[in-house]
């Protein structure tokens, strides 16, 4: 009864689970390879999207260094105009003494 038994469930395994098996190793085989590739497109865009990224840090160091030598030279402006608002007051002040010896002048021609 037990080699019958055992002839059954041999039978069995070779008739139904043998072939399942198999079918199930070979499509998870499939499905492995489909995960390969999937994984490898993902890491040839976040391969692109690095590259992007860097490219997008550089210029954005770039602008700012571009940015701060606008600042510094529009403080240098700023500077060099009130330089010369201080210089033309003076010269205000100086032109309104010179008129009014020019009057002065007048007053005694």
């Amino acid at each position: 009864m037990a080699t019958k038994t055992r002839a059954i469930l041999a039978e069995f395994y070779r008739d139904f689970v043998q072939p399942d098996t198999e079918r199930v190793l070979r499509e998870f085989s499939v499905v492995r390879e489909e995960v390969a590739e999937y994984r490898r497109d993902n890491e040839r865009h976040f391969d692109q999207l690095y590259k992007r990224l860097d490219t997008i840090e550089s210029e954005i160091q770039a602008l700012r260094a571009a940015v701060k030598r606008l600042e510094d030279e529009f403080a240098t402006m700023t500077a060099d105009r009130t330089e010369l608002r201080q210089e033309v007051e003076q010269l205000k002040g100086q032109i309104a003494e010179l008129q009014k010896k020019v009057a002065a002048i007048e007053a005694q021609l």
